[in-house]
C-alpha cells in the first residue's frame, strides 16, 4: 500500500496526514497491541497524549517495533501537554519522552487552553521546550479564534498545527477559526472526523447515497471530505481491514466540487460537537 501523502507545515517540516490515536476507545487502556497493528498496516504517524494515560505502553510498543527492525526516526510521534493550569511544560515533556521511549517528540501540543491563566507563557514554554530540541515542531490542540489569537500576539514561534474536533457538522462554525490558521500557515489536525456516523442527523441519508456512487464506504467520504479540507487527519481503530480500508483513502481520487457541495449543503443545518464545548463559545 503506497505511503499516505505528507502535509508541509509552517516550520519547514512535513507530517504524516494521517495519524493513529492512542485516546478515544484505548482512553486509560494499554494501546501496545493496538500501535503495534497500526504500525504493521502502514500507519507512520502516532498521537499520544498524557492525559490518555497510556503513554508507557505505546513506548513499549515502539521498543518492540525497533527491536523487529523498525525505525523510531521513520514514524511521527506526538504527544500533548497535561491539561489545566499550573502546568510544567518542560517538566512534562520530559515524562512523555521517559514514558514514550524516545528522545525527541516530533510534535508536542498545549492539549487544551482551559483552566491556563496565562496563554503566552505557557506559549513562551513550548517555544522553550523546541528550543532544547525536546520536540521538533510545537502546536496547540482545542484553541478557538480567541485563544490562537491571544498567542500569536507575543509568539516568536507561530503554532505550527492546532488539533481540533471536526467534521461536517462542525464546518460552518469552524471557518473563522481556519481563516485565521490558513492566514499563519496553522495546519488543521483534525480528530472525530467520523462522528457523523455515530451522531444522527442530516447525513444519515446523503452519505450512503454518494458512498454507493463513488463506490467507497461511508467512512472513506468522511475521510476524504476532510482530506480535501486540508486537514491532518487523526482516528483509530483495532480492526485490520478498517485500517486498511483508512489507509486507502490517501489513494483516492479528490471528491468533485459537487459531492463537497452535497454533504456540506446538507451538513450545515445540523451542529453537533463531542467534545470541548468552549470552542462554541464567542
Amino acid at each position: 500500500m503506497p505511503a499516505y501523502p505528507y502535509a508541509a507545515l509552517n516550520d519547514g517540516r512535513s507530517v504524516p496526514a494521517l495519524g493513529f490515536g492512542t485516546g478515544t476507545a484505548l482512553y486509560g487502556q494499554s494501546a501496545k497491541d493496538s500501535v503495534l497493528a497500526a504500525l504493521k498496516a502502514g500507519f507512520e504517524h502516532l498521537d499520544a497524549a498524557a492525559v490518555y494515560n497510556n503513554e508507557e505502553s505505546v513506548g513499549e510498543a515502539l521498543v518492540e517495533f525497533e527491536a523487529t527492525g523498525g525505525s523510531r526516526d521513520d514514524l511521527w510521534i506526538t504527544s500533548k501537554a497535561p491539561m489545566g493550569g499550573n502546568v510544567d511544560y518542560k517538566a512534562e515533556v520530559k515524562k512523555s519522552l521517559a514514558k514514550l521511549k524516545t528522545s525527541y517528540l516530533d510534535l508536542y501540543l498545549i492539549h487544551s487552553p482551559e483552566g491556563i491563566t496565562d496563554l503566552k507563557a505557557a506559549w513562551k514554554a513550548m517555544e522553550e521546550i523546541k528550543a532544547e530540541g525536546l520536540a521538533r515542531s510545537i502546536g496547540v490542540s482545542n484553541f478557538a479564534l480567541r485563544h490562537l489569537n491571544t498567542i500569536l500576539e507575543s509568539a516568536t514561534v507561530i503554532p505550527a498545527v492546532n488539533q481540533i474536533e471536526f467534521n461536517p457538522y462542525l464546518y460552518k462554525t469552524t471557518q473563522p477559526l481556519l481563516e485565521l490558521q490558513q492566514k499563519h500557515g496553522i495546519v488543521l489536525e483534525a480528530y472525530g472526523p467520523l462522528t457523523p456516523l455515530r451522531s444522527a442527523g442530516p447525513l444519515d441519508k446523503v452519505l450512503p447515497v454518494l458512498a454507493h456512487s463513488l463506490k467507497i464506504t461511508t467512512g472513506q467520504l468522511l475521510l476524504n471530505w476532510a482530506r480535501r479540507k486540508g486537514a491532518v487527519i487523526i482516528t483509530t481503530t483495532n480492526k485490520p481491514e478498517r485500517a486498511a480500508e483508512v489507509l486507502a483513502v490517501g489513494a483516492l481520487p479528490a471528491l468533485t466540487p459537487e459531492v463537497i457541495a452535497q454533504i456540506e449543503s446538507a451538513a450545515e443545518p445540523h451542529h453537533t460537537r463531542t467534545f470541548f464545548p468552549h470552542m462554541d463559545e464567542k
